[in-house]
């Protein structure tokens, strides 16, 4: 009796067995449609998602790997037929909606949940050499710091990614979805350019002095009291430095390049020989009258005129 209910068992499960694989079968058989010069219509109406796996597999000749938290149904209709490469960008729109995504390895692939990919041991990838689903990209800097880029795409990681600025190299290290990835990578090359680069140069003067043409550089391109500042109210930091040096009558820039230049510009235009009778600029700094009032006087006397002496006032 127990023999013969073991053998009803044992056949009830291979009859379920045959059925699952059939309606498998039948799915990505009603799913592939019009197979025509290496393209496909994709259209799977209430699909297990294991079996659409499967399909992508071998429509993409990847080898997918995945474990029973994959699971629930999807529909996909494509009206025009695409390649593989098409195939699999729909497929990881697909993981995407059901919180999944790919970890390529390289001979095979992994599909497991979005939120345990950043500690999945994702592939490295670069600009060349691409991946799909999660993985790490290193990105080098040239010409701007590290830390000031990673403050800038702070906004653009996903919340399961992650962003990390290795001081050493100068190199951000992302971990994020492949599309995620070429985006900051876009922003980054945005970023990183020449005219940010802050360099030295040394511009020999040959008629100004090195001091007094340094404070009336910084004056000038500096905007002095009236320079912006920000939303605290505190006066921004000028993005170059100019040091004298009154050995060499020369003065050594720091800055980036675009600054550099409009210095150089200015500092040229300024070191000219003064022609007989022309007289240089002196600043006094006046301790005991009052300025403004010092040189109404100052110029009454240069100008010839006599300054009428106020009430009280003696020797008009």
């Amino acid at each position: 009796m127990r023999s013969a209910t073991g053998i009803a068992r044992l056949c009830a499960c291979t009859l379920s067995l045959v059925l699952a694989l059939a309606s498998g079968a039948t799915a990505q058989d009603r799913g592939a449609r019009g197979k025509t010069d290496g393209k496909f219509t994709i259209h799977f109406e209430d699909v297990e998602l294991p079996v659409f796996i499967k399909f992508i597999g071998k429509a993409t000749s990847r080898n997918f790997v995945f474990s029973d938290k994959v699971s629930g149904t999807v529909t996909v209709v494509s009206p025009e037929p695409v390649t593989a490469s098409e195939a699999l960008a729909v497929f990881q729109s697909v993981l995407a909606v059901r919180g999944l995504t790919m970890i390529d390895d390289g001979l095979v692939t992994r599909i497991l949940p979005l939120k345990e990919a950043r500690t999945a041991g994702g592939g490295l990838v670069d600009g060349t050499r691409r991946g799909s689903g999660f993985a790490t990209r290193l990105l080098p800097l040239r010409h701007v710091d590290v830390s000031d880029v990673a403050a800038a795409l702070e906004s653009l990681v996903s919340k399961e990614g992650s962003l990390v600025a290795y001081q050493g190299t100068n190199t951000l290290i992302v971990t994020d979805t492949i599309s995620n990835l070429d985006r900051m990578a876009e922003v980054v090359a945005s970023l990183d350019i020449a005219q940010h680069e802050e360099s030295v140069q040394v511009i020999a003067l040959e008629f100004a002095d090195a001091s007094t043409l340094a404070e009336q550089i910084e004056l000038i391109l500096g905007g002095g009291k009236t320079r912006a500042k920000d939303k605290a109210g505190t006066p921004l930091k000028p993005s170059f430095k100019i040091v004298p040096d009154e050995r060499t009558n020369s003065l050594i820039i720091i800055g980036p390049a675009n600054e550099r230049r409009k210095i150089d510009e200015l500092a040229r235009g300024l070191d000219t020989e003064l022609s007989p009778g022309d007289q240089r600029i002196n600043v006094y700094y006046v301790k005991h009258a009052n300025a403004m009032e010092l040189v109404d006087v100052l110029s009454g006397m240069l100008s010839g005129h006599r300054r009428v002496a106020a009430p009280g006032a003696a020797g008009a």
